[in-house]
């Protein structure tokens, strides 16, 4: 069995090694800290800060999710600096007053994360497909820092190191692409495309996304780019031909030792009626149409027409593309993350707490079942 490490981790990760080489932004991000460690210790600067911005307020930053640093951020520049400035200097904080030079780190270190964030949220989803976007997240992630590089005043480090990194966490996908600049090391062969198949699989199969994610953020030649649209292609027909034996063998009958089961009752033919004999209907033959043959109707399917929702699309369109409907429900089904089965296990100790630890197991199962569907 293939084991597919968390997204979200892996991509804090990224982050994590990105602000240890931004060293310049470090006493920026310390003061900021330190700032809102007041605002949620100090009382008397808390009814000041309250008498100065109203109910506003600057997060606390959480170590283990790189995203509450950027929120933290995010929420501090929104405050008039001057107002900020004057505050914390009649407060006696004056060396947590940041410079005009450190607001503009802050404003830039927002431009550079943004996506990040989006890609973290993204991915932590309960209620909807994740795994179809690792692989554009990946590839758009990548041409983002490449186009900001140039842009940057104060963050060219951590540009730098974000793009190191993300192309050595996340090398399997770079070098099934054949990113420049990302081939296998020496004495080593060419990393094998099925390591990451579903992803690359969910993402073609997600109506959303189809094969843009190869045309727009994908730096090869056209011949490159088809040889490995058509590799995507045979991955997605070679999943489809397993579907379509497993369910001829489902439908070849019960095997020896299972409980027959009755066929049932033919229904009575219905009586063709005169008047509508000149209609004719066509059979449809979707049913048994090829995979290549639903793959290639369903790309057009996409391309020719705004897109819906996965599940919506998929809902609408099974019986139109049986087969690969079955594929897109087995690679769909896989988390990118990991973040919403913690979320379980976070319910789990809310209930099982030291005073109900005679919670029966059957009990806390059911309660934990209720809780976490109480929405669907």
């Amino acid at each position: 069995m293939e084991r597919l490490s968390c997204f979200t981790h892996t991509l804090q990760l990224v982050i994590k090694d990105g602000l240890k080489e931004a060293s310049g932004l470090s006493g920026t991000l310390a003061k900021l800290s330190r700032t809102a460690s007041l605002l949620h210790s100090s009382t008397s600067f808390k009814d000041r800060f309250e008498s100065c911005f109203g109910d506003a307020t600057i997060p606390s930053a959480n170590a283990t999710r790189w995203n509450s640093t950027l929120k933290q951020v995010k929420a501090y520049v929104k405050f008039d600096m001057q107002n900020l400035s004057y505050m914390l200097n009649s407060e006696g904080h004056k060396a947590l007053i940041l410079s005009q030079r450190d607001y503009a780190q802050l404003k830039e270190l927002i431009k550079v994360l943004d996506p990040f964030l989006e890609a973290t949220d993204l991915t932590q989803g309960e209620k909807t497909v994740t795994a179809s976007v690792v692989v554009p997240c990946v590839l758009s992630l990548h041409c983002h820092l490449q186009e900001i590089r140039g842009r940057v005043r104060y963050c060219g480090p951590l540009v730098r190191a974000l793009a190191s990194s993300l192309k050595t966490r996340f090398t399997e996908i770079f070098q099934a692409v054949k990113m420049p600049g990302c081939e296998p090391a020496e004495g080593r062969g060419p990393t094998k495309f099925p390591f990451m198949t579903a992803y690359f699989i969910a993402s073609v199969l997600d109506p959303s996304f189809g094969f843009q994610w190869l045309k727009h953020d994908v730096q090869l030649d056209s011949d490159d780019k088809d040889q490995l649209m058509t590799q995507i292609i045979d991955c997605i027909k070679a999943e489809g031909e397993k579907q379509m034996i497993s369910t001829a063998d489902t439908a070849a009958g019960p095997e020896q030792g299972d409980v027959p089961v009755s066929p049932p009752a033919p229904e009575a033919p219905q009586k063709k009626l005169r008047m509508f004999s000149h209609y004719s209907k066509t059979p449809s033959s979707t049913n048994s149409r090829s995979v290549q043959a639903q793959l290639t109707a369903y790309l057009d399917l996409i391309d020719n027409q705004a897109s819906d929702p996965c599940f919506k699309f998929w809902q609408q369109n099974k019986s139109q593309f049986p087969v690969l409907y079955q594929v897109a429900t087995q690679v769909f089904s896989i988390p990118a993350s990991s973040a919403p089965i913690e979320r379980v296990f976070s319910h789990g100790g809310i209930f099982m707490r030291p005073h109900r630890a005679r919670l029966s197991c059957s009990m806390l199962s059911n309660l934990m079942l209720l809780k976490c569907n109480k929405d669907v």
